[in-house]
């Protein structure tokens, strides 16, 4: 069971007294407290499952041998062109706008749609390079 976490059930086939039952939840109390991590034995359902939770303290499996999608961060979602639209709106007017000659942004062709279906910052110098790219997504690359 080292690397096994969570809530853990246990199956011991076979008709055990229930004398029999209470030496092996002793033995498994004993066994549990040389383990490194935090094993708590629940005891055994009525059903005669022994029950035990147990607390990660390592790394799964897939933690090590993954890491976080860069586009999602973990989520399994992808922001919208319309958010992406409204923060790269947000994001430029952290820049005083009247005194830039250029501005360059990369980005894909529905964030461009969206971005100018706001009706925003048309008096922005904004030149637009299109992303041949599957996820949405924008990059301020250049400001002059």
């Amino acid at each position: 069971m080292r690397q096994i976490s969570g809530f853990i059930v246990i199956d011991f086939i076979g008709g055990m007294s229930d004398k029999n039952h209470d030496k092996l939840l002793l033995e498994m109390e004993n066994g549990v407290r040389a383990e490194r991590i935090t094993t708590q034995v629940a005891g055994f359902s009525k059903t005669g499952l022994m029950q035990l939770t147990r607390r990660k303290k390592e790394a799964s499996l897939l933690e090590v041998t993954s890491e976080t999608c860069p586009s999602c961060n973990g989520r399994g979602h992808v922001n919208s062109s319309l958010t992406l639209a409204y923060e790269l709106e947000r994001e430029l007017r952290t820049h005083d706008l009247s005194s830039l000659n250029f501005i360059l942004i990369i980005t894909t062709e529905s964030v461009l749609s969206a971005f100018l279906d706001l009706g925003v910052l048309d008096e922005a110098p904004i030149d637009w390079e299109i992303a041949e790219e599957a996820i949405p997504f924008y990059q301020i690359a250049r400001v002059e």
